[in-house]
């Protein structure tokens, strides 16, 4: 079986600590807090990740999506967007429904679609695991690092790779957000190698939304079992403490007027704004507060005929 660029190979005895998966683990494992203007820039992501997969509701692929969601119920669990926030499913499956949401108006795979893609799973697996506000900023933090361009110039030189794979940049950030141990997210990412990125050609970008989706469904599937191959410290509870940076002030996130405008029809200006003010409360959030990152649509809006699947019985 050929070995991945990423995971260097065992004739080297420095192949781990040589290889682009250590380099990214290590990334994610530095416990830093990001900075005030970074935490603004995260808080607008998620905003404008809701306004985007309020936008995407009725759409057929993300109505399935969610249908497949529904059948994998779990407590804590994660939610579901456009459901009511008490309808909580397995944080993969989450993840999988809230990522085709918010990808399925991306025409191509790249930096920012990559980034966008990524924040439902560190949402997802947050809800879950019921972490501080000020964690899933710290992970969400760390994919975008991941994916900006200055890094791959850097870090990838000799690795085979142009950038980190998809999934091993969510891996990367659940791990940050969960505080986890570098040899963990090092197993968790070398478990992502396998999962194919997603072709950015013309012909190909319509299934960008999914690809990405089964990424990040992979990313929280590797963390899981990286974790239980190498116990550790309780996820989330070092750095409570510590706070997440200053809260922004909302006229500042170009975010919140993205979300009035493509949510106006599918989701209440009432609900709109309870999930803005939540998420700008995030840097100083406590644990177990991240199940309100959703939005739950209008009564009638999700009103769309839902054909039957494997999991509906």
């Amino acid at each position: 079986m050929s070995t991945h660029p990423a995971a260097g190979t065992t004739d080297d005895p420095y192949w781990r600590e040589r290889s682009l998966a250590w380099r990214v683990a290590e990334d994610a494992t530095e416990r830093a807090q990001p900075a005030d203007d970074v935490v603004a820039a995260m808080i607008d992501r998620v905003i404008d990740n809701a306004a985007v997969s309020a936008a995407a509701l009725r759409a057929l692929p993300v109505a399935a999506a969610r249908g497949q969601a529904i059948p994998h119920g779990l407590r804590p669990g994660a939610t579901v967007m456009g459901l009511e926030r008490d309808v909580r499913v397995s944080p993969e499956w989450g993840a999988w429904a809230n990522t085709v949401a918010v990808s399925h108006v991306d025409d191509a795979d790249g930096p920012d679609s990559r980034a966008r893609a990524a924040v439902p799973a560190l949402i997802a697996v947050a809800q879950h695991c019921e972490i501080a506000g000020a964690d899933l900023l710290r992970g969400l933090a760390t994919v975008q690092a991941l994916n900006h361009p200055a890094w791959d110039a850097e870090e990838t030189i000799g690795s085979g790779l142009e950038s980190p794979p998809f999934a091993a940049t969510v891996a990367a950030g659940i791990g940050a957000a969960l505080d986890l141990s570098i040899e963990t997210v090092f197993e968790a990412i070398l478990g992502t190698l396998h999962v194919r990125e997603p072709a950015s050609t013309p012909a190909e970008s319509e299934r960008w939304s999914h690809a990405a989706a089964f990424g990040g469904k992979r990313a929280i599937e590797e963390v899981d079992r990286a974790m239980r191959a190498e116990p550790g410290t309780p996820p989330g509870r070092r750095h409570d403490a510590a706070g997440g940076g200053r809260r922004p002030d909302a006229r500042d996130l170009p975010g919140v007027e993205t979300l009035e405008a493509l949510a106006y029809g599918m989701v209440s200006v009432a609900e709109q704004r309870r999930f803005v003010d939540l998420a700008l409360s995030l840097p100083e959030l406590p644990p177990g507060q991240l199940h309100g990152l959703t939005l739950t649509a209008d009564a009638d809006a999700l009103a769309l005929r839902q054909p039957r699947g494997i999991f509906d019985r």
